[in-house]
Protein backbone atom coordinates (compact mmCIF):
# COMPACT_ATOMS: atom_id res chain seq x y z
CA UNK A 1 0.00 0.00 0.00
CA UNK A 2 2.85 2.34 0.92
CA UNK A 3 4.38 2.24 -2.62
CA UNK A 4 0.87 2.34 -4.37
CA UNK A 5 0.43 5.14 -2.64
CA UNK A 6 3.77 6.92 -2.96
CA UNK A 7 4.74 6.56 -6.24
CA UNK A 8 1.11 5.87 -8.00
CA UNK A 9 2.21 1.75 -8.61
CA UNK A 10 -0.36 -1.26 -8.56
CA UNK A 11 1.34 -3.57 -5.77
CA UNK A 12 -1.10 -6.56 -4.92
CA UNK A 13 -1.66 -5.53 -0.94
CA UNK A 14 -3.80 -7.50 1.76
CA UNK A 15 -7.20 -7.24 2.45
CA UNK A 16 -8.06 -6.15 5.83
CA UNK A 17 -9.99 -7.88 8.14
CA UNK A 18 -9.00 -11.40 6.79
CA UNK A 19 -6.50 -13.74 7.28
CA UNK A 20 -3.41 -12.26 5.84
CA UNK A 21 -0.91 -14.10 3.92
CA UNK A 22 2.45 -12.52 2.84
CA UNK A 23 1.20 -10.27 -0.62
CA UNK A 24 4.80 -10.66 -1.81
CA UNK A 25 6.58 -13.65 -2.44
CA UNK A 26 8.89 -12.34 -4.29
CA UNK A 27 10.49 -9.55 -5.59
CA UNK A 28 8.37 -7.45 -7.86
CA UNK A 29 9.22 -4.25 -9.60
CA UNK A 30 6.72 -1.12 -10.93
CA UNK A 31 7.47 1.72 -12.86
CA UNK A 32 6.03 4.33 -10.73
CA UNK A 33 3.20 6.77 -12.15
CA UNK A 34 3.67 9.03 -15.36
CA UNK A 35 2.91 12.09 -12.87
CA UNK A 36 5.57 10.41 -10.32
CA UNK A 37 7.65 10.44 -13.26
CA UNK A 38 7.31 13.88 -14.59
CA UNK A 39 8.04 15.55 -11.13
CA UNK A 40 12.21 14.29 -11.49
CA UNK A 41 14.90 13.55 -13.96
CA UNK A 42 15.92 10.60 -12.58
CA UNK A 43 15.35 6.58 -13.28
CA UNK A 44 13.33 5.24 -10.67
CA UNK A 45 11.78 1.77 -10.23
CA UNK A 46 10.13 1.11 -7.09
CA UNK A 47 10.41 -2.43 -5.72
CA UNK A 48 8.66 -4.66 -3.55
CA UNK A 49 10.54 -7.34 -1.76
CA UNK A 50 9.12 -10.29 0.60
CA UNK A 51 8.90 -8.92 4.09
CA UNK A 52 10.71 -9.82 6.72
CA UNK A 53 8.11 -11.82 8.55
CA UNK A 54 7.95 -15.15 6.84
CA UNK A 55 7.12 -18.64 8.95
CA UNK A 56 9.26 -20.62 7.59
CA UNK A 57 13.29 -20.54 7.49
CA UNK A 58 12.65 -20.58 3.55
CA UNK A 59 11.24 -17.48 3.44
CA UNK A 60 13.33 -15.68 6.07
CA UNK A 61 16.69 -16.48 3.69
CA UNK A 62 14.78 -15.02 0.84
CA UNK A 63 14.03 -12.19 2.97
CA UNK A 64 17.68 -11.42 3.84
CA UNK A 65 19.10 -11.89 0.57
CA UNK A 66 16.28 -9.59 -1.35
CA UNK A 67 17.20 -6.72 1.18
CA UNK A 68 21.62 -7.02 0.50
CA UNK A 69 20.36 -6.99 -3.17
CA UNK A 70 18.30 -3.88 -2.14
CA UNK A 71 20.91 -1.71 -0.91
CA UNK A 72 23.56 -2.80 -3.78
CA UNK A 73 22.03 -0.99 -5.67
CA UNK A 74 19.27 1.41 -4.30
CA UNK A 75 19.25 4.94 -3.29
CA UNK A 76 17.06 4.54 -0.98
CA UNK A 77 15.73 1.36 1.02
CA UNK A 78 11.92 1.72 2.95
CA UNK A 79 11.65 -0.01 5.74
CA UNK A 80 7.78 -0.12 6.50
CA UNK A 81 7.53 -1.05 10.40
CA UNK A 82 4.37 -1.49 11.70
CA UNK A 83 4.19 0.51 15.60
CA UNK A 84 3.12 -2.66 17.24
CA UNK A 85 6.24 -3.79 16.81
CA UNK A 86 9.08 -1.27 17.10
CA UNK A 87 11.26 -2.23 20.18
CA UNK A 88 10.32 -6.27 19.87
CA UNK A 89 13.35 -7.49 18.09
CA UNK A 90 11.85 -10.41 16.25
CA UNK A 91 8.57 -9.70 15.28
CA UNK A 92 9.94 -5.59 13.82
CA UNK A 93 11.85 -7.03 11.05
CA UNK A 94 15.03 -5.24 11.95
CA UNK A 95 16.89 -8.12 12.71
CA UNK A 96 17.91 -8.60 8.91
CA UNK A 97 20.11 -5.56 9.44
CA UNK A 98 23.24 -7.14 10.79
CA UNK A 99 23.63 -9.20 7.92
CA UNK A 100 22.77 -6.73 5.21
CA UNK A 101 25.13 -4.13 6.90
CA UNK A 102 27.85 -7.24 6.55
CA UNK A 103 26.99 -8.18 3.51
CA UNK A 104 27.32 -5.16 2.06
CA UNK A 105 31.02 -4.49 3.54
CA UNK A 106 31.64 -7.60 1.51
CA UNK A 107 29.87 -6.26 -1.68
CA UNK A 108 31.27 -2.77 -1.53
CA UNK A 109 35.58 -1.86 -1.45
CA UNK A 110 36.17 1.41 0.44
CA UNK A 111 36.68 3.00 -2.72
CA UNK A 112 33.25 2.05 -4.13
CA UNK A 113 31.41 2.18 -1.03
CA UNK A 114 27.91 4.53 -1.74
CA UNK A 115 25.44 5.37 0.86
CA UNK A 116 21.92 3.77 0.72
CA UNK A 117 19.67 6.16 2.56
CA UNK A 118 17.42 3.61 5.41
CA UNK A 119 14.07 5.38 5.74
CA UNK A 120 11.79 3.53 8.67
CA UNK A 121 8.30 4.47 8.26
CA UNK A 122 5.94 3.44 10.66
CA UNK A 123 2.60 2.54 9.38
CA UNK A 124 -0.38 1.83 11.75
CA UNK A 125 0.16 4.33 14.53
CA UNK A 126 -1.44 5.26 17.22
CA UNK A 127 -1.41 9.09 18.85
CA UNK A 128 -0.64 7.59 22.14
CA UNK A 129 2.94 6.50 21.50
CA UNK A 130 4.95 9.48 20.56
CA UNK A 131 6.86 9.68 17.84
CA UNK A 132 10.42 10.87 19.45
CA UNK A 133 10.04 7.90 21.45
CA UNK A 134 9.79 5.40 18.24
CA UNK A 135 12.58 7.53 17.17
CA UNK A 136 14.90 6.91 19.57
CA UNK A 137 13.50 2.70 19.97
CA UNK A 138 14.49 2.44 16.42
CA UNK A 139 17.50 4.74 16.11
CA UNK A 140 18.87 2.95 19.15
CA UNK A 141 18.07 -0.81 17.85
CA UNK A 142 19.84 0.12 14.49
CA UNK A 143 22.75 1.25 16.42
CA UNK A 144 22.85 -2.00 18.74
CA UNK A 145 22.59 -3.58 15.63
CA UNK A 146 25.70 -2.60 13.81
Amino acid sequence: TLLNELFGCSFETSKRYKPRPQTCRRIQASIPSSEILATTKRVIVALDFPGLDGRVESEWILSKRAATFAVGFSDIVIVNLWCADIGRQDASGLNVLPSLFYESTKIFTPEDIRKTLLLFVIRDHDDASPIDTLRNVIESDVENLW
